[in-house]
């Protein structure tokens, strides 16, 4: 899929999510000359859950991080709860495009090449 198909997909998302799947769209043509359709559910789960993040963050800043509990003490609002779950599923599907710095130095790693005969001597040794 070329950048103006896949930057189609997301004009309905909000101006923050069509920026980070902008990025994200240079980083794979980058690495594969397009974005391969096999990627496509996983891009989507990508923008609805950053969406999920953006609503739930602007909800926040309207009402707060937390809420009264029926005890009247004070728990996590559902709107933090909903930002943490969406934060987690956004990092895993980042990690396995290679787009968290962690993933992005276990990649680099694996591309660095091998003195094949220096392995074998360390090896040994």
């Amino acid at each position: 899929m070329k950048k103006p198909q896949f930057k189609k997909r997301y004009t309905e998302n909000s101006a923050e999510v069509q920026e980070y799947m902008d990025y994200i769209a240079d980083f794979i043509i980058e690495k594969h000359n397009e974005i391969p359709n096999t990627f496509a559910i996983s891009l989507d789960l990508l923008a609805n859950n950053l969406e999920i993040m953006v609503k739930s963050m602007q909800e926040m800043k309207k009402s707060g991080i937390s809420d009264d509990d029926r005890y009247h003490g004070k728990k996590k609002s559902a709107s933090l709860q909903t930002y943490f779950q969406a934060q987690s599923y956004v990092n895993a599907i980042l990690s396995s495009f290679g787009l968290t710095p962690r993933a992005a130095s276990g990649i680099r790693k694996n591309k660095e090449e091998v003195n094949v005969q220096e392995f074998l001597e360390s090896l040994t040794a």
